[in-house]
């Protein structure tokens, strides 16, 4: 897990004096959780560096609805096994946290959110296809679980609690962490294959059942 904070020393490097209001990390057995949590707890403990408590920063954590240990791990108070199911967001595809990540993840985590994979399909897309001259990242559905987990909260009915408790805004600077390139060429083509519009539908539909 400490290896993984190298991508966090990377993210701020780039930042530089900006600070992210919200950092949103991808988790499967929590390892990239734990190290993004530990991150932050060291950076706001640094001196001159911590912030009042309201105005930390916050992190928020996301899965597959397909797999979603942490969430029903939140919810029960201890780790627990859930059932795997099928869904394009592999990487992320885990049956039981890591009772170490765990440990670091429970007292750091402001939120847990779990995700169709039609958000996913809408972030590779949007990544695909930035605004205002943003350069495209190719991203895998496991590496956009991110930024699909933040189009949920900001357009799916029935988090707006969730998007509020973690301080969530138009105006809100989030952190995203894309872990993985195209695994799946194929897939992504056909995704990006499809137009926005009709992908946004296809979530709508799902979110309708």
């Amino acid at each position: 897990m400490a290896g993984y904070t190298r991508i966090m020393s990377e993210a701020a490097e780039q930042l530089g004096d900006a600070r992210p209001d919200v950092v949103v990390v991808q988790a499967g057995v929590g390892g990239l959780a734990a190290a993004v949590a530990s991150w932050i707890c060291h950076e706001e403990a640094r001196p001159n560096q911590g912030a009042p408590t309201e105005t930390r920063q916050r992190l928020i954590v996301c899965e597959p609805i397909a797999a979603p240990c942490l969430l029903e791990t939140a919810r029960a108070g201890q780790p627990v096994q859930v059932t795997e199911r099928d869904t394009i967001m592999t990487g992320l595809c885990a049956g039981r946290v890591s009772s170490t990540a765990w440990s670091v993840i429970v007292s750091t985590a402001d939120a847990f959110v779990a995700i169709d994979d039609r958000w996913a399909e809408l972030a590779i897309a949007q990544l695909a296809r930035p605004v205002d001259g943003d350069s495209p990242v190719v991203a895998g559905a496991s590496g956009a679980a991110g930024l699909g987990a933040l189009m949920a909260m900001m357009e799916q009915e029935g988090l707006e609690p969730l998007r509020s408790r973690a301080g969530v805004r138009n105006s809100t600077v989030v952190l995203l962490i894309n872990t993985e390139g195209a695994t799946d060429p194929l897939l992504r083509s056909r995704i990006l294959d499809r137009d926005q519009a009709t992908l946004r539908e296809r979530v709508s539909d799902r979110l309708k059942r």
